[in-house]
């Protein structure tokens, strides 16, 4: 039997891409088998990073919204802006954010304990690869309300800096 030049460099191809794609899902699986917090190392360290994040922006997000007409007597007369609200606005989305980046991470953990835990791995493995672009924007919106945080909090510092001098 004769295969077109074509149809054979295809196949080819369709078998390499096969045999890399089984070779990752085995190495996830093998590393979050082996791992002792049941989930592979990079997922450690999002759910240490973004649990982080998740704490600064609720102690952010707890305080109400300034409203234009409540004043306080403090050492400095610090008017509440819009710089605040908008404060305010963006730890709230970054919280939720970070929550459902958390509860991807958590979801794809495996008892350490559990009994098949090779196939649970494995399985476990098969969903990080689906979810992985899923994690990846979460990620990325992330570090996006993470670098206006510090540009808004840098800004209502600066306030407060010029009035104390």
């Amino acid at each position: 039997m004769v295969v077109d030049p074509f149809s054979a460099l295809s196949l080819a191809g369709n078998v390499v891409q096969f045999l890399d794609f089984s070779q990752k899902l085995l190495s996830k699986g093998r590393e979050i088998y082996k791992s002792a917090e049941g989930a592979p190392t990079t997922h450690v360290e999002l759910e240490v990073i973004y649990n982080d994040l998740w704490d600064v922006s609720n102690k952010l997000a707890a305080r109400a919204p300034p409203s234009p007409s409540s004043s306080t007597d403090t050492l400095i007369s610090f008017q509440p802006s819009i710089v605040d609200d908008q404060i305010w606005q963006l730890a709230t989305s970054c919280q939720s954010v970070a929550q459902e980046l958390l509860s991807i991470v958590r979801q794809m953990k495996v008892d350490p304990d559990s009994k098949h835990r090779k196939w649970k791995s494995f399985r476990q493995a098969m969903k990080g690869l689906g979810k992985s672009s899923r994690i990846e924007e979460l990620q990325q919106r992330l570090k996006a309300f993470r670098e206006e945080l510090t540009v808004k909090l840098v800004a209502v510092l600066g306030q407060v800096v010029s009035l104390i001098l």
